[in-house]
């Protein structure tokens, strides 16, 4: 079955994991971008790996689930 990417599909999906708390899912997506890109789990490695990133301030998570969703093999719509 294919994925897709468009918006209520994926928050249909994702109702899975409302228990993990708000404060939280932001640490867990961080570990498992860092996983699936075999980078490198030293919070102060991936600070220093992350400062060329800085222009992306108040995108980072439409670019995070963007690029989630091409490492899923999902169709972005």
């Amino acid at each position: 079955m294919a994925l897709s990417c468009d918006s209520n599909s994926l928050l249909q999906a994702s109702q899975c994991l409302d228990c993990i708390p708000p404060g939280a899912q932001a640490r867990v997506q961080t570990y498992l971008l860092a996983v699936l890109a075999g980078a490198s789990l030293d919070p102060d490695t991936l600070l220093k790996n992350a400062a060329c990133f800085r222009c992306l301030d108040g995108f980072h998570k439409e670019v995070q689930t963007y690029l989630l969703c091409q490492i899923a093999g999902g169709d972005v719509i």
